[in-house]
């Protein structure tokens, strides 16, 4: 899945997320590079909009 493809108000928690956690590296004497935050940020948002394979055996019978 794609940033693009996430509803609009996902993204902009997500920028909202990014632009925290670089306010926050700015005062960190070893600051992250922006494109590895943007990374990290972008593959959580993502993922949690991963459609969720459920295991058969985990269903339950009724």
């Amino acid at each position: 899945m794609k940033m693009q493809e996430l509803p609009v108000e996902v993204q902009a928690i997500a920028a909202s997320t990014l632009r925290r956690k670089m306010k926050i590296n700015d005062q960190r004497a070893d600051k992250e590079p922006v494109e590895k935050l943007a990374h990290e940020v972008r593959e959580a948002f993502t993922k949690l909009y991963l459609p969720v394979e459920v295991d058969p055996s985990q269903r339950g019978s009724g």
